[in-house]
């Protein structure tokens, strides 16, 4: 019976051809890091985000007091500039 070079059995890192343990742990180690790295990132990005989300709500804030602070200023004037015009 020939064997078949597409066989399971054949493949590099099956049961038959197992992987050399030093190119294993290599890649393991590469993928560690690059978890690590990923991992940071994301932290990094959350990070980003959540600044953003409090700029955001303080920019909204903000434009809410001085939007009253406006309306209040123009119905002080207004009621000062009619009191003016009757008198």
């Amino acid at each position: 019976m020939a064997v078949n070079p597409e066989d399971e059995n054949t493949k590099e890192g099956s049961l038959d051809n197992p992987v050399k343990t030093g190119e294993t742990e290599e890649g393991l180690d590469a993928l560690k890091n690059e978890v690590t790295s990923l991992k940071a990132k994301a932290v990094e990005n959350l990070a980003g985000w959540q600044r953003a989300q409090a700029d955001l709500a303080n920019y909204k804030k903000r434009a809410e007091q001085e939007k009253k602070e406006l309306m209040e200023s123009a119905s002080s004037a207004s009621r000062s500039g009619s009191m003016r015009s009757r008198g």
